[in-house]
């Protein structure tokens, strides 16, 4: 479930424990440090990833779990390596689906075309 749905939930009126409180606020905390934080004191954590040239479920789901689209707009202008094409399909394919803001493009798929400095391989 995503942060925002389970914090309206208790909002709402559903009742949770405190592990389920404490997992809420710590999660809600970080999505607010993904938000609040500039691009430019993440950059490292955007381009780790996108350097990885066999990624796999855990950093995809990590990707999957960034609130700001202009990291993982940079992650895909980063031009990763194909096999997050595959990963990402199969873990987290909502970042592979088309964007309105972006005109109905998929950002996964101007990257490669887009990138003026390719990532550096990692294995």
């Amino acid at each position: 479930m995503c942060v925002y749905g389970a914090a309206s939930g208790i909002l709402h009126g559903r009742a949770v424990g405190p592990g389920q409180a404490a997992a809420l606020y710590t999660s809600t905390l970080g999505a607010a440090r993904e938000l609040l934080v500039p691009l430019p004191g993440r950059a490292a954590r955007v381009l780790d990833p996108a350097a990885l040239g066999h990624p796999g479920a855990a950093e995809a789901r990590e990707l999957a779990g960034w609130a700001d689209p202009r990291a993982t707009a940079c992650f895909f202008r980063c031009a990763p390596a194909p096999a997050w094409l595959a990963v990402l399909s199969d873990d987290a394919s909502h970042l592979l689906m088309p964007e309105e803001a972006a005109g109905g493009h998929c950002p996964a798929a101007r990257s490669s075309s887009t990138s003026p400095t390719p990532a550096r391989a990692r294995g």
